[in-house]
């Protein structure tokens, strides 16, 4: 739903601490807890990417949830499980804001990178 990609588009604008202390915790609870219209769990990687895409995000949190579904991709005991969000992130690479073409790249080479140690 709409207010929840607000929710975390409001959570991803806070910077510096508030962003580490609070935004990141409320964000994973979110995340967790994410379900479709059908009731099924929905990929936290996608529901970030989804709001990192979303029309009026900042440019400050698309960034920074770029970076944090990056993360999540890369965590667990199957890195890259979250390999399917690569393609939202290609999108990004033609964006006319150079900070998220470099948000872009970096999630690319952390999944790259998780992939290739989890052979």
């Amino acid at each position: 739903p709409s207010h929840l990609l607000g929710s975390i588009a409001i959570l991803g604008s806070l910077s510096g601490e508030n962003f580490q202390e609070i935004s990141i915790p409320a964000l994973r609870v979110i995340l967790e807890e994410a379900k479709d219209i059908r009731g099924r769990s929905i990929s936290p990687v996608a529901v970030l990417l989804e709001t990192a895409l979303s029309e009026g995000c900042p440019v400050e949190s698309t960034c920074k949830l770029i970076a944090m579904g990056a993360d999540i991709a890369c965590e667990g005991p199957t890195p890259g499980a979250s390999l399917p969000g690569i393609i939202p992130v290609l999108s990004m690479l033609e964006q006319d804001d150079d900070r998220i073409r470099k948000a872009a790249v970096a999630f690319l080479k952390k999944i790259g990178h998780s992939f290739g140690n989890s052979k």
